[in-house]
């Protein structure tokens, strides 16, 4: 509904049909989400392009709008409002190489308001000894008024909360600063921090070696953060030329637009990475990584198995994203089965697993006997996280009659 609603938007400004869309995420995004973002942009009648990490996306804006002459290492510090993510990137004349991404798909301005909220619900709670924690009204018009406390103090030293008959006729009141604030979300804002220091540090590089430090999404117009970014890079820019809110989505838009041959726009080479390590389980739920991550996509790698029993005829593989060394802990992606296995004693037999991962970081497995040729592979389509190709097209037609119901009504 949110992209069929994007795409309704795009078709009034543009005058146009849209029927194509580049489509920006989270950098963490599992690929299952990346999969269901797929399919999302299917069934509201957009072909996907490319699915861009959101940092990259920052990037290509940033880069549209102040072109370096020389080779700069950029960090892109983007905090929106569900997830944060970080990105190092080698730029130079439209070459986008990004190094690594770091981040969390869990924490984002969101947090803040929860953490305000509850502030605020315990300061109502001790003024008037009353507990709106599940009155969902009251509950609503709090993080309401958390969201917007924590817009006032980017701007302003001092807030107040103001708030009507919030429950059983009491009326809200309740002065805060810009201080309180920045103490109740200190762990939050440090947690930033910690990503943007493992960002670095994975692409090998210091914060000497970054050159400049560009802010996107809305949560980053905080002052704190703009102030630890300051202190974390001295006598380096701390850059928003570009409207931190809107350069992702520029940035999905001079990429749609290169795909689309518009030379209004200048030629990049982007090169990006995979965010997580992919592998396959192995004997004592042991996690063998096969892609490590921040490696540069497209990319094809190969690992080298064998049996665990004698005379073994198959092998099943499931196929794990992420950091754990103990596969269970992982996000499990999918599975499958390499039958036809050469008939010897344990350890003999060669099975090669190749894995390629795509442009828009979607992932194929392989799995080939050397001996015998018997294979198995598994396309990481049908998952946890996608949709069957009958419940696209089914959402598909009805997205479809949803529209023929709009134009009937415009009429």
């Amino acid at each position: 509904m949110v992209l069929s609603k994007m795409k309704d938007i795009a078709q009034i400004y543009l005058g146009c049909d849209v029927r194509k869309a580049v489509i920006a995420v989270p950098a963490y995004f599992t690929d299952s989400q990346r999969q269901a973002t797929i399919d999302a942009g299917t069934i509201a009648g957009l072909k996907v392009l490319k699915i861009i990490n959101e940092p990259t996306a920052a990037a290509i804006a940033y880069g549209e709008d102040t072109i370096a002459p020389y080779e700069s290492n950029i960090l892109i510090y983007d905090f929106g409002g569900g997830t944060f993510d970080v990105a190092v990137l080698k730029m130079k004349k439209g070459n986008y190489e990004v190094m690594s991404v770091e981040g969390n798909s869990q924490l984002g301005g969101g947090d803040i308001d929860t953490r305000v909220g509850k502030f605020l619900l315990d300061k109502f709670r001790e003024k008037t000894g009353l507990d709106v924690s599940n009155d969902i009204k009251a509950r609503a018009k709090i993080m309401k008024a958390a969201e917007q406390t924590k817009i006032n103090l980017s701007v302003s030293a001092l807030d107040k909360v103001q708030i009507e008959r919030l429950s059983q006729g009491q009326d809200f009141i309740c002065p805060t600063s810009r201080c309180k604030f920045e103490l109740l979300c200190a762990d939050i804002f440090e947690e930033t921090m910690q990503c943007v220091d493992r960002a670095i540090t994975n692409a090998g590089m210091t914060t000497n070696e970054i050159h400049e430090v560009v802010i996107v999404g809305g949560s980053s117009w905080i002052p704190k953060l703009r102030k630890m970014l300051e202190e974390k890079f001295p006598n380096k820019e701390i850059k928003w030329t570009i409207n931190p809110a809107e350069a992702v989505a520029y940035g999905a838009a001079v990429q749609a637009a290169m795909l689309n041959n518009d030379r209004s726009v200048q030629d990049i080479q982007l090169t990006d990475v995979t965010p997580l390590s992919l592998g396959v389980d192995i004997i004592g739920d042991k996690m063998s990584t096969i892609i490590k991550r921040n490696s540069q996509i497209p990319v094809e790698c190969t690992s080298n198995y064998t049996t665990t029993s004698d005379y073994q005829k198959v092998i099943t593989f499931e196929v794990y994203e992420g950091e754990s060394a103990v596969a269970s802990r992982n996000n499990l992606l999918g599975k499958f089965t390499v039958e036809g296995i050469e008939l010897a004693l344990a350890g003999v037999p060669s099975v090669d697993v190749t894995f390629s991962l795509d442009k828009n970081g979607i992932l194929s497995a392989t799995g080939v006997d050397r001996k015998t040729g018997g294979r198995g592979q598994v396309n990481i389509t049908v998952n946890k996280g996608r949709l069957k190709k009958e419940a696209i097209e089914r959402m598909i037609v009805e997205m479809q009659n949803m529209e023929k119901v709009k134009v009937q009504s415009r009429a």
